[in-house]
């Protein structure tokens, strides 16, 4: 009768065995679930970057290939377009701070119609001129644009001030392309 008064119960060895494994195991969790937050912004910031960038080049794509002007600022960072109906559109990159690296600031500024005031709008953030220090170039004397941008990090250091906005590592699109007049009989432009 005296053995089945005894109950059976967990030794501290056997305690301490299972706090350690529990911790062991709750720190692994914990950490996978960091890892996988720190991927998911980075791939959220690439999409962010490609989204961006392709929306930016269907943009301006569709007012150039129906150009039958293009004039670039001499700095490369803004373009007019003059379309078939005589109608001037313009788009230009702006940087609120004056610091390229701070891609918060940078966007670009689209204007319908540069004869009317108040219709600019901002069509795309998070830009910065291309690795030769202009977004807008001419390929003259053929009535070529080419487009040379980056949208996302600068910068791949880990410190760089970027890495706020996009997380850690580069994150981001360069493009490079050129943009032909669908219009090329009509084409008069310098």
């Amino acid at each position: 009768m005296a053995e089945r008064l005894r109950r059976r119960a967990f030794t501290i060895v056997e305690v301490v065995i299972a706090a350690g494994v529990s911790v062991v195991a709750m720190t692994a969790v914990i950490y996978m679930l960091m890892f996988s937050s720190k991927t998911a912004q980075s791939n959220l910031s690439q999409l962010h970057a490609g989204t961006a960038s392709r929306r930016f080049y269907e943009h301006v794509g569709f007012n150039t290939r129906q150009a039958k002007r293009l004039v670039v600022a001499p700095d490369g960072l803004g373009v007019e377009i003059t379309r078939t109906d005589d109608s001037v559109c313009s788009y230009t990159y702006v940087d609120l701070d004056g610091e390229p690296d701070t891609i918060m600031n940078n966007r670009i500024i689209f204007d319908p119609d540069i004869s009317a005031s108040g219709d600019q709008e901002a069509i795309v953030s998070g830009i910065t001129p291309g690795s030769e220090g202009w977004i807008f170039f001419p390929d003259v004397p053929r009535p070529v644009l080419i487009l040379n941008f980056r949208i996302g990090d600068p910068s791949a250091s880990p410190e760089h001030v970027s890495n706020a906005f996009t997380g850690p590592g580069a994150q981001g699109v360069d493009v490079l392309t050129r943009i032909t007049p669908r219009n090329l009989h009509l084409w008069g432009g310098s």
